[in-house]
C-alpha cells in the first residue's frame, strides 16, 4: 500500500497537467516504480536499507501526507495557468492571501 502512495504522489504532477509528451511519462513511470520499489524494500527487509525511514510511523504519515499535499497544490496552481478551473483559481487566491499574510513589512531604523 505504501508503495502504490509513493506511486501516485509521484505520478501526480505528469496527470495532472497537460502539456505532457510521451517521453516525460515514461520517466516519471519508471522513477515511480524505483521509489515504489525502494519503499517496498524498506519495509518488507528485516535490516534497514540504503533509507531508513521506517521506525517512526506517525512522523512518516505526517511528512507524507504533507509533501503529498504540497505536490498536488502546486500541480493545480500549474494545471491552472493552461486550464484556469475554479479549483486552480481558488488554490491560487489562498496561496496568495497566505503569502500576503507571511510577509511582514520591514521596519527601518535610523
Amino acid at each position: 500500500m505504501r508503495a502504490m502512495l509513493v506511486v501516485v504522489m509521484i505520478a501526480t504532477p505528469s496527470v495532472l497537467t497537460q502539456s505532457v509528451s510521451q517521453d516525460t511519462a515514461e520517466v516519471v513511470a519508471l522513477v515511480a516504480l524505483f521509489a515504489a520499489a525502494l519503499t517496498f524494500f524498506e519495509y518488507a527487509s528485516t535490516y534497514p536499507g540504503l533509507v531508513e525511514f521506517r521506525d517512526a510511523p506517525p512522523f512518516n504519515r505526517i511528512r507524507f501526507l504533507s509533501l503529498f499535499l504540497t505536490v498536488f497544490l502546486l500541480s493545480v496552481v500549474c494545471m491552472g495557468q493552461h486550464d484556469p478551473a475554479v479549483l486552480a483559481k481558488l488554490i491560487s487566491y489562498l496561496g496568495g492571501m497566505s503569502l500576503m499574510r507571511l510577509i511582514f513589512p520591514i521596519a527601518r531604523f535610523g
